[in-house]
């Protein structure tokens, strides 16, 4: 038994040598960082951005003006935001403005337990959107081969590192994420490639049952926020032209229905960006997401229209 002990731990030590300080490394990442600004700054967070990496490539939450911080993430839906919302938006005692994404064909999807980041919510943000399981504890653990590859990649070329701030928003992109300018902003080459339009099956995508099951969760989120005075701002960050061009009329309209619920309503506003920036390839990183130097000029129209949205709303209390 004790040779058996000794032969085991012979094999795991040199394993854990190499393995633990790469978790260690690759858990120093955007979730990471937007946990710790949440945790830190709870008290005068102020705005909560929601939704998918549209939003969190789009705005710079330490460039805004009043508290704010971003929990949008890469390919979340719905359904996993409100997990982020119910969660949190408690533990805000100054929030006064949800901006939430309602890009086209978001109503349309949904995170289940297959779900690729499962993982780093349970990780960062202790939530489950599936059944318990030990692998998910960790990053190795939760999807190996992915991450070892993305270590080795970080390893070989610096360039292949994001740099992000303290809110987790990404100032200096990765080679291997910046589309446009792989092609040096030529759309002639973009249109080319085939690459801008590989995303339009899901923006295009239509599924009744996400919809209605979405529809309803929003229409729940919208009513907590009425409780605590929260005013909801629906969102649609800039989309390069390409891609709104190509917008389907079906799930324009299947959004426009949600949002004409809240039409006569001053506590819900929809905020529509999505041409804005649309003709310039330098603002983006591919079809649907901004790049820094794009996100700097959004968050300052962001900036601008939220300030008088709350003069709006101070006066409205004044007058009171």
């Amino acid at each position: 038994m004790r040779k058996f002990l000794i032969n085991i731990a012979a094999y795991v030590f040199p394993l854990a040598l190499v393995f633990i300080p790469m978790e260690m490394y690759l858990r120093d990442n955007i979730y990471q960082a937007k946990s710790d600004y949440l945790e830190n700054h709870m008290e005068e967070i102020e705005a909560l951005i929601l939704g998918p990496s549209y939003s969190w490539r789009a705005i710079n939450p330490v460039s805004m003006e009043i508290p704010t911080v971003s929990l949008a993430h890469e390919a979340s839906a719905i359904n996993t935001n409100l997990m982020l919302f119910d969660k949190f938006s408690p533990q805000l005692p100054r929030l006064k403005y949800v901006l939430f994404d309602l890009s086209l064909g978001y109503m349309e999807n949904d995170n289940d337990d297959r779900w690729e980041s499962n993982h780093l919510f349970n990780i960062y943000y202790d939530i489950q959107n599936y059944e318990p399981d030990v692998k998910n504890n960790f990053l190795l653990t939760a999807n190996f081969r992915f991450y070892v590859k993305l270590f080795c990649a970080y390893m070989k070329d610096k360039k292949n590192v994001e740099r992000f701030n303290e809110s987790g928003f990404i100032y200096e992109v990765s080679d291997y994420n910046n589309l446009f300018g792989e092609y040096e902003y030529d759309t002639a080459r973009l249109r080319a490639s085939g690459e801008l339009f590989k995303r339009l099956s899901f923006q295009n995508s239509i599924h009744d049952e996400c919809y209605f099951k979405n529809e309803k969760l929003l229409v729940d989120m919208v009513e907590k926020c009425k409780v605590r005075g929260i005013q909801v701002v629906f969102i649609a960050p800039p989309k390069f032209c390409l891609n709104n061009n190509a917008a389907t009329p079906e799930v324009i309209e299947r959004r426009d229905r949600f949002l004409t619920t809240y039409v006569d309503d001053d506590q819900v506003v929809f905020w529509n960006y999505e041409h804005v920036l649309e003709d310039n390839p330098h603002y983006f990183l591919d079809n649907t997401h901004l790049n820094p130097q794009g996100a700097e000029i959004f968050t300052e129209i962001l900036n601008k229209r939220l300030s008088g949205l709350h003069l709006s709303r101070r006066q409205a209390q004044d007058t009171n």
